[in-house]
C-alpha cells in the first residue's frame, strides 16, 4: 500500500460549494484487502475544514461546503493507493485535476489540468555491484556484474508481446555507465545507432582470473538465461551509454537469487574520469519500456596506474645518439609470463634495441622489439611471471630530438600475451633537451681536504632570456666536494673583461655600452653539499659569451672516484616549474694531490760538519767553472 501526497495550487478562487476532482490511473485503485487505519483520503490545513469526500474507483471528489477554496495557497491531499506490479505505460499513467464551483446553481469549472504525468513504480535490487578486471586509464576492461532482485522479473505471456518491440522481446536488464566510460564498442555520433556487445560479453561470471579481485567465493552465481543477448546503446537525453541485455520473455529472473555476468567496457582517461559523486553506475530492469526494478547508485571504481615508473637519463644533449635511458617499473598487478612491457616516447624521440639490456628483476631471455620510431616493446619469458610489487629495470638506447617536445610525456603499458591490459602509466614527465655548455673547471689549490678556489670557465650556447624570471646557473661537483652555504670566494665575470667597453657605444660582448656585469642583485647559494646555485635578478639574462665563475669548494679528504664528473647547467626556475636550457653532465674532473708536511724538528735542521764543508768547497769552485772555456767536438 502507498500513501500518495499531492500538492497543488489554484489560479482562481473557487466559491462554495466548491469541488476538487482528482482522477488517477485505474491501476492504482486501492485494493479491497488493503490494511490501513484512518481515512483513505485526507486534506491539509489550507483546505476548508467543513468538507465532504466522495470516492468511486479511481475518481475522488472533495467538496468544500461553506468556505472558499483559496487560490495561490499550497493545498495538500493524501490518498491511500495500491501500487500495481508494474508502472502503467506513459499513455495511461496520467492524472487529471478539476476545480469547479456550484455557487450559481450549475457547475462552473474554474481551474483544470488534464495532463499530469503519474509516478513510476519501481521494484528493488537487494544487491547490485560491479567489478572491473582492469583499472588502467584508457584501457579495455571486462566489467563483472552481480545483482539480486527483491521481486521476480516474470515470464511474459505471448499475448502481451509487442510486435514493435525490437526482437519481439519486451523485457531487459540495463546497466548505465558513468559519463566518461564507454561500452565496447560504443555507438558513434551523430546517429548513435546501437552496437552489438564485444566478445567480452558473457552470460556467466569467471571468478578465478589470475591476479584479479573477485566477488564472494562462497556464492554460486547463476548465469543469465541462455537466450539473452547484449547491445550497447546511447541515451542522448541523459548523455550516457548503457548496456541493454534482452531477456527471453519465456525466462524468469527469480527474486533472492545471485546472478552474475560480464561485458566489455573502456575506462576513461585520467582527464575524463568523473568526479567521485558522479562515478556511480545504475541498474534497472524494464518490461515494455517501463522500469520494473531500479538501483540508482552502484559504487564505481577508481582508476589506478603502474605504481612506480622512474625514467633515468644520462645525457640531455640535442641530437644525442645512443643515449641510454633506464626505466624502473613496479606494478601492483600480477604480470603473467609472456606479457609485454611497451614504452612509448614523445613522437620526436627514436628508439633502438641495440645494446638493450635488463638491469634487474627480469630474466636475461627478455626480448626487445621496435614497434615504431618512438615505441619499443619488451616481451617477458613465458616462464618468467612477476608477482605484484616486483621492481624491474630495463635499459635501452634512444636518440634525442633537436628540441624539447611540446608534448613531453612518456607512457608505459603492460599487456598480457593476449594483448589484454594489465596496467598502464601515462603522462610520465620527460626531460628537457639541451645544448651542451663548453666548460672547463680549473682548480687553483687541488689538495686533499683543503679549500680550493675554482675558476669555472664556460661558454653558454643558448641565451637566457631576460624576460624570464628565475634564470640560474647550477654547478654540481662529484660526491665528496662541498660548496659552503655562504658561497665564499664567489665572483661571476666575463672571461675577457675588456670585451665590455664602457666608453664606446658598441661592445664585442653583445651587452650594451655601460652595462654592469654581473647585474646588481645576482645571488649565490650553497647548500653545504656538492651543488651551488647562482641566480640572476628578475629582468636579467645571459647572452652567448665566455664567462668565468669563481667559487671556493672544500676538497674531499680522500681521492674521489676518477670516473666521477662535474656537471653544469643553466635553467629557468620559477612558479611555473623548472626548465633546463643548456647542460653539460660529463665535465672532466681533476686529480687531488696530498699536501706534503714541512719538517721542523731540530735533528732535521742541523747539518754535519762534512755536509757543511762540501757546500763551502762547491761555492768556491763556482767562479772557476763559469770562466772555463767550453770545448765542442771532442
Amino acid at each position: 500500500e502507498n500513501y500518495v501526497v499531492i500538492t497543488l495550487r489554484l489560479d482562481v478562487d473557487v466559491d462554495p460549494e466548491g469541488t476538487l476532482k482528482i482522477t488517477h490511473p485505474s491501476e492504482f485503485i486501492k485494493s479491497e484487502n488493503a490494511a490501513y487505519t484512518g481515512s483513505a483520503v485526507s486534506t491539509g490545513s489550507n483546505f476548508p475544514r467543513l468538507k465532504e469526500i466522495r470516492q468511486s474507483l479511481n475518481v475522488i471528489e472533495i467538496i468544500a461546503i461553506e468556505e472558499t477554496i483559496l487560490a495561490d495557497e499550497d493545498i495538500t491531499v493524501t490518498i491511500l493507493m495500491s501500487n500495481p506490479g508494474i508502472t502503467p505505460s506513459r499513455t495511461i499513467n496520467i492524472w487529471t485535476f478539476e476545480a469547479y464551483s456550484s455557487s450559481t446553481g450549475s457547475e462552473v469549472i474554474e481551474n483544470v489540468n488534464y495532463n499530469v504525468s503519474g509516478f513510476k513504480i519501481f521494484g528493488e535490487f537487494s544487491r547490485g555491484a560491479i567489478l572491473p578486471t582492469v583499472l588502467s586509464p584508457s584501457s579495455t576492461s571486462v566489467i563483472c556484474v552481480w545483482f539480486n532482485l527483491k521481486s521476480v522479473l516474470p515470464i511474459v505471456d505471448q499475448a502481451d508481446l509487442d510486435p514493435d518491440e525490437p526482437q519481439g522481446l519486451p523485457k531487459a536488464l540495463r546497466i548505465w555507465l558513468p559519463k566518461g566510460f564507454l561500452p565496447d564498442p560504443a555507438p558513434k555520433a551523430p546517429l548513435y545507432e546501437f552496437e552489438y556487445c564485444s566478445d567480452d560479453f558473457s552470460l556467466s561470471y569467471e571468478p578465478s582470473r589470475e591476479g584479479v579481485d573477485s566477488f564472494s567465493s562462497t556464492i554460486d552465481f547463476l548465469d543469465l538465461p541462455s537466450d539473452s543477448h547484449c547491445e550497447n546503446h546511447y541515451d542522448q537525453d541523459y548523455g550516457q551509454y548503457y548496456i541493454y541485455i534482452y531477456i527471453d520473455p519465456k525466462s524468469i529472473l527469480n527474486n533472492g537469487m545471485d546472478y552474475a555476468f560480464e561485458f566489455g567496457a573502456v575506462n576513461p582517461s585520467l582527464e575524463d574520469m568523473p568526479s567521485a559523486e558522479d562515478n556511480v553506475w545504475r541498474m534497472d530492469t524494464v518490461m515494455s519500456n517501463v522500469i520494473l526494478h531500479l538501483k540508482k547508485e552502484v559504487e564505481g571504481y577508481d582508476l589506478e596506474q603502474i605504481k612506480i615508473v622512474n625514467l633515468n637519463y644520462e645525457d640531455t644533449t640535442k641530437l644525442k645518439t645512443m643515449n641510454a635511458l633506464t626505466f624502473e617499473i613496479m606494478s601492483e598487478k600480477y604480470i603473467s609470463g609472456g606479457s609485454k612491457v611497451r614504452i612509448t616516447g614523445p613522437t620526436t624521440f627514436k628508439v633502438g634495441c641495440t645494446y638493450f639490456r635488463v638491469v634487474s628483476g627480469l630474466s636475461s631471455t627478455t626480448t626487445c622489439l621496435v614497434k615504431d620510431l618512438n615505441i619499443v616493446e619488451f616481451t617477458l619469458d613465458s616462464q618468467d611471471p612477476k608477482d605484484a610489487e616486483t621492481l624491474f629495470s630495463i635499459r635501452v638506447m634512444w636518440t634525442n630530438p633537436e628540441f624539447t617536445p611540446q608534448e613531453n610525456w612518456w607512457r608505459v603499458d603492460i599487456v598480457n600475451a593476449l594483448g589484454e591490459a594489465i596496467d598502464v602509466r601515462d603522462y610520465i614527465q620527460g626531460f628537457d633537451i639541451t645544448d651542451e655548455i663548453e666548460v672547463y673547471v680549473h682548480p687553483t689549490f687541488a689538495y686533499l681536504g683543503e679549500t680550493n678556489p675554482l675558476e669555472v670557465i664556460f661558454v653558454a650556447q643558448t641565451i637566457m632570456n631576460q624576460a624570464d624570471s628565475g634564470n640560474e646557473l647550477v654547478v654540481v661537483a662529484p660526491e665528496g666536494y662541498v660548496f659552503p652555504e655562504n658561497c665564499s670566494g664567489f665572483y661571476l665575470r666575463l672571461t675577457d673583461s675588456s670585451s665590455v667597453d664602457t666608453s664606446s657605444s658598441s661592445s664585442s660582448s653583445g651587452y650594451p655600452s655601460g652595462y654592469t656585469f654581473p647585474p646588481d642583485g645576482t645571488t649565490c647559494t650553497g647548500f653545504d653539499n656538492e651543488s651551488v646555485v647562482v641566480r640572476l635578478p628578475d629582468g636579467s639574462g645571459l647572452l652567448k659569451n665566455n664567462y668565468t665563475l669563481e667559487i671556493e669548494v672544500e676538497n674531499p679528504g680522500y681521492q674521489p672516484n676518477s670516473t666521477d664528473t662535474w656537471q653544469m647547467f643553466t635553467r629557468v626556475r620559477n612558479e611555473n616549474g623548472t626548465t633546463i636550457v643548456d647542460a653539460n653532465r660529463s665535465i672532466p674532473s681533476f686529480t687531488l694531490s696530498e699536501l706534503a708536511a714541512v719538517r721542523t724538528d731540530e735533528g732535521a735542521a742541523s747539518r754535519t760538519a762534512a755536509e757543511t764543508l762540501q757546500i763551502t768547497v762547491l761555492l768556491l769552485l763556482l767562479p772557476c767553472l763559469a770562466t772555463r772555456p767550453t770545448v765542442f767536438g771532442r
